[in-house]
């Protein structure tokens, strides 16, 4: 039984917003400038700490998803790239005559030690700075080949949209919502987390009869995989509620501030949940005339995994955004 049904959205207070965004090619440009600023901006000051929190003002997107949408975009993630143009500088450096000191070199590619810079080198490079063959190692290891002599990686063109048939997507105008939720921590690691979280919350729902036609049963992850520690990331399982609720137990209550949300209605296994979210990124976001706003995404789901199991999914992926 579906138990939220989208074509009654108004009696939630939901508002489809008309597709009045800017034109593809323009929407485009704005964002290939955005993502170029911050690579220019890396190039320029290796040496020094770049922060998430400084790239994204940099590039004038909302930290909470700044690192995903550079890694669609861009295809590797930020601390892969940072570390990337650190080392290309740290070749560079090795190639004069005389070539600068290791402790200066790491100091002005911006790794805090030596020897966070020798493990690094030597991951990447297959020997440490002080030992490697440097011309050989440029002419012929195949590792060396993704470190030119001088380089330099901007965002110039992207994807097609071809898969916009099977990926269609609204923006929807949300009122606040408030919600009850429990929090996990660990999930990524160990799925059973959330299945045990999912049960408890609904045995509470249940009980104190909670569960209407037009409730909600949410999921959030606040936390970015590829950047916090994955027995630390958090995912809140959440279920609308009105405001005569209070915490109880593990059970808290918060409010989700009003926004708009681009939605795609997703239906399938991990790799099509996978696929929806990088086609937000990658694909719709840049064209779109819209860029994600400074919240967590959100899944809404259509099903309980009761009815369907927990490895396929039936859920809306809700990504919040504002004009750019």
């Amino acid at each position: 039984m579906t138990f939220f049904n989208f074509d009654l959205a108004h009696s939630r207070g939901l508002r489809l917003i008309a597709m009045n965004a800017p034109k593809q090619e323009a929407s485009q440009r704005i964002y290939r400038a955005r993502i170029n600023r911050v690579i220019d901006y890396i190039s320029e000051n290796l040496g020094e700490e770049l922060s998430l929190k400084q790239l994204a003002a940099v590039a004038n997107f909302s930290e909470f998803h700044f690192h995903r949408l550079f890694r669609a975009l861009i295809n590797e993630s930020l601390n892969e790239f940072v570390t990337r143009l650190r080392l290309e500088k740290s070749l560079r450096l090795l190639r004069r005559q005389p070539p600068p000191s290791l402790t200066r070199i790491a100091v002005e590619c911006g790794f805090n030690s030596l020897s966070s810079f020798s493990r690094t080198f030597k991951k990447h490079c297959g020997a440490s700075p002080g030992k490697i063959d440097l011309e050989n190692f440029l002419k012929n290891s195949k590792i060396g080949q993704t470190y030119p002599i001088e380089s330099r990686y901007y965002l110039q063109d992207f994807p097609a949209d071809e898969s916009n048939a099977d990926f269609p997507v609204r923006v929807v105008e949300f009122p606040a919502l408030r919600v009850a939720y429990i929090r996990c921590f660990g999930l990524y690691m160990d799925g059973q987390k959330g299945i045990d979280a999912y049960q408890r919350l609904m045995a509470w729902a249940d009980a104190e009869a909670l569960m209407t036609p037009e409730t909600l049963v949410i999921g959030m992850a606040p936390d970015d995989p590829e950047i916090t520690p994955l027995n630390k990331c958090r995912y809140d399982l959440c279920l609308t509620v009105a405001a005569h609720i209070k915490p109880v137990g593990e059970i808290n209550v918060m409010t989700i501030p009003a926004t708009a949300y681009a939605m795609h209605h997703c239906v399938g296994d991990i790799h099509q949940f996978d696929r929806a979210w990088n086609y937000f990124f990658k694909v719709w976001l840049p064209a779109s005339g819209y860029q994600p706003a400074p919240q967590p995404a959100m899944e809404i789901y259509i099903k309980r995994p009761e009815e369907i199991g927990w490895e396929t999914f039936d859920i809306e992926c809700c990504v919040p955004v504002q004009p750019l």
